[in-house]
């Protein structure tokens, strides 16, 4: 695979840990709401798979090459991570220590309470919110090196808004 074809596929791949990101925090803003008293079963189990994907997924993609394998698609096969990332090399350090803790101990009580968990693991919600940003900004800034001519700004803020859409669409309005 060439490495143009490769960023486009990282984007993509991207794009869909971004909206997973995305529907996680739209979804905490229902949990003390009706509708998820009355399907609290669904939404617990819900509310830890997306919590637990959006960690997995958002860390696999600072992880380094291993010269003795096949490329992976992570940003370190496009760039110099340390150059692009050195404000933000704490809060990639701490999303790659809660991922692989979530893969050692995966029961429900570890994730059960994400946000504590984050805390002990020196993440805030806003952290993710601001690398998922800085990563945003990165690719569109080298975008023209691997021929991509999407504006990728406008790509994920529109992901964002879909996501956000069609989850108010996916609550019944007696609960809204």
């Amino acid at each position: 695979m060439s490495k143009n074809i490769a960023f486009k596929k990282l984007v993509e791949d991207l794009l869909v840990a971004y909206k997973r990101f995305c529907l996680n925090r739209l979804a905490h803003e229902k949990v003390e709401g009706a509708y998820y008293s009355t399907f609290r079963e669904i939404w617990d189990n819900l509310l830890v798979s997306l919590e637990t994907e959006s960690i997995m997924g958002l860390a696999r993609f600072f992880d380094p090459q291993n010269p003795k394998h096949k490329p992976r698609l992570a940003f370190s096969f496009f760039f110099d991570l340390k150059t692009e990332f050195r404000n933000h090399l704490t809060v990639i350090g701490s999303v790659k220590k809660c991922r692989d803790n979530l893969v050692a101990h995966r029961d429900l009580n570890s994730a059960s309470d994400m946000q504590r968990f984050l805390k002990k693991h020196g993440l805030k919600p806003n952290d993710i919110w601001s690398l998922f940003e800085k990563i945003i900004e990165v690719l569109e800034s080298k975008k023209g090196q691997f021929s991509l001519t999407d504006d990728l700004k406008a790509k994920f803020e529109n992901g964002r808004l879909l996501v956000k859409q069609q989850f108010q669409d996916f609550i019944p309005a007696k609960y809204q």
